[in-house]
């Protein structure tokens, strides 16, 4: 019987949006309720990721930006019902969303993505830096033409390498 309790616990995501309308400081209020709300449904908060502001695609309760709040947390089944009815009458939430998440789930956040690619980028081509805007459409490398060449050497498939590495750093990162 401990056992059928104890494989009710699963893990569960919560992805919230806060009214871009509240100041940063009533904005981790609205957060601190929500975790308090998990909390008393004797859910155990894993995560906690609160972006910044956002617009909206379309208005939703007259707000046209927000900020999303991602929350992970494990709790019995039994008590995710009661949690969402609670969230929906006592938080401040525009809209949100509870997904039961699989079991190799891990999250990872924009800011260690951003890292990832950072430090595969670099091992990629040192040295170089992130074009200073958008391309308008898609650039293709310029060749200049000259006299055939001999062989490539094998020094010169060093790129190749550094490129079968850092996709592997990225899928072991994901």
């Amino acid at each position: 019987m401990a056992a059928s309790a104890a494989e009710d616990f699963r893990t569960y995501e919560l992805v919230g949006l806060v009214p871009g309308s509240l100041n940063d400081k009533d904005a981790q209020k609205v957060v601190a309720d929500v975790k308090k709300l998990v909390a008393k449904a004797k859910g155990e908060i894993t995560v906690e990721d609160l972006w910044a502001r956002r617009p909206l695609a379309y208005p939703i309760k007259h707000e046209d930006q927000a900020s999303y709040l991602i929350l992970d947390f494990t709790a019995e089944g039994s008590a995710l019902k009661g949690l969402e009815k609670t969230l929906r009458l006592e938080s401040k939430l525009i809209r949100f969303g509870v997904f039961a998440m699989p079991e190799a789930y891990r999250y990872v956040s924009i800011a260690t993505l951003q890292a990832q690619a950072a430090e595969a980028k670099e091992a990629l081509a040192p040295g170089l830096d992130a074009p200073k805007r958008r391309p308008s459409r898609i650039a293709t490398p310029k060749i200049a033409k000259s006299a055939p060449s001999e062989p490539a050497a094998p020094a010169e498939t060093a790129p190749s390498k550094n490129l079968d590495e850092a996709l592997k750093k990225l899928d072991e990162s994901l």
